[in-house]
């Protein structure tokens, strides 16, 4: 009996040590992920302070054409311009609610305290402020130039380079592949390595052709 198991266990370690044979590590498929799936850059556009448009040629402020002109009131839901613009905003379904009236430059506090649209995020404050504290500590929303809180060059996007303020429910996202967990690839189209066939978790060295001892 004593010899028939260290036969049994010397089989054993010889099957480990060179491999079943029919081991098979299932790899995922190959994915692409598109550059603009993982762009750093601001969903949005956003169009200055105050915002400009070209029209004719010109640079056109909102006032460029307000300040000549008295609008009606909204009770009366008609627009004869700005038609794009569906307002879906929960609640907050009139324009004066965040534009100044009296300078269409201007975004409006409420107290009637007016603000310029580089300080968009003050008035998303004022309805939204458990997202504002989470955006002003970096939980919530976007930032680029460091990871360091203090750091001169480090800026967090607007409220509105991600949210359309019109429309500021934000489309669902679906998420990236996993990385992989064995030997993954780090790029971007996620390269499959070459492993050992006799051992699928022993890489090969591309250049080599020989198993490495390194798992």
């Amino acid at each position: 009996m004593r010899i028939f198991i260290t036969t049994l266990f010397l089989l054993l370690t010889a099957w480990f040590a060179l491999g079943s044979g029919s081991g098979h590590l299932h790899r995922p498929e190959r994915v692409s992920i598109a550059p603009k799936d993982i762009d750093r850059d601001a969903a949005r556009t956003i169009m200055g302070d105050p915002p400009v448009s070209i029209m004719g040629g010109q640079s056109m402020s909102c006032d460029s054409c307000h300040g000549i002109f008295e609008s009606g009131l909204e009770e009366a839901e008609v627009r004869n311009q700005h038609l794009e613009i569906k307002l879906e905003h929960g609640l907050n379904a009139r324009c004066y609610n965040c534009h100044s009236r009296e300078n269409r430059n201007m975004l409006i506090l409420p107290g009637k305290v007016e603000i310029g649209f580089s300080q968009v995020q003050q008035l998303c404050a004022s309805c939204h402020g458990p997202t504002y504290r989470d955006w002003s500590t970096g939980v919530h929303g976007k930032s680029r130039g460091s990871w360091d809180m203090d750091a001169p060059e480090r800026r967090l996007m607007l409220c509105t380079e991600c949210h359309d303020p019109h429309h500021p429910a934000f489309r669902p996202l679906a998420p990236l592949p996993a990385p992989r967990s064995i030997h993954g690839g780090s790029d971007n189209t996620l390269q499959t390595p070459h492993f050992d066939q006799r051992n699928p978790l022993r890489r090969r060295h591309p250049s080599a052709g020989s198993s490495s001892s390194k798992p």
